[in-house]
């Protein structure tokens, strides 16, 4: 079986200081059945810049005003035409090169969601179990985005909503995963 093409998403605005990190952290990973999607909120601190200097290595890329991070989001979201999308933000980064090639073999099964380890401002995020998935668990907590590959089918009736600013994601995966 082919590996399945991989879309890695960054959205960002004015994160000069973080961007190049992230994109070289997925443009480093020796999986090359990836593609890589930034939006960028229209930034005005050099961020373009440096997106502008790794383009050729990029599937697509645009600098423009959103509204919010869902918006932008679903932008990548619609332009993404890999199996599994994951979001890695600016100052978001894999833990090493290998990330996306030790994950094939889930990638190859029919998975909705696969969710590793994760660090978070010196915090280890371990993966919820299949079983944990419960109106109760996305009261308290979400599933975290940069170690979560979510199967493109399930965004095909369900993008995030853009009329929320900080528990869209949550929202989303309440929907896809539990309703």
């Amino acid at each position: 079986m082919d590996a399945p093409i991989i879309s890695v998403i960054t959205v960002c605005y004015n994160v000069a200081s973080s961007i190049e990190k992230t994109m070289l952290s997925v443009l480093n990973q020796t999986y090359k059945n990836l593609e890589y999607i930034i939006i960028d909120g229209n930034s005005t601190d050099g961020t373009v810049d440096i997106i502008k200097r790794y383009a050729e290595r990029l599937t697509f890329w645009i600098s423009e005003p959103d509204n919010g991070i869902y918006d932008a989001m679903n932008k990548g979201i619609v332009k993404a035409t890999g199996e599994f999308l994951i979001f890695m933000n600016a100052g978001d980064q894999f833990l090493n090169e290998k990330v996306l090639s030790k994950c094939l073999p889930y990638f190859l099964q029919e998975i909705d969601v696969i969710s590793g380890i994760g660090y978070l401002s010196g915090q280890k995020w371990i993966p919820a179990k299949a079983s944990d998935l419960s109106v109760a668990f996305f009261l308290k907590r979400s599933l975290n985005h940069q170690a979560t590959f979510i199967n493109r089918k399930l965004f095909q009736d369900n993008l995030y909503r853009t009329d929320l600013k900080i528990v869209g994601d949550s929202v989303f995966f309440f929907q896809a995963l539990i309703m």
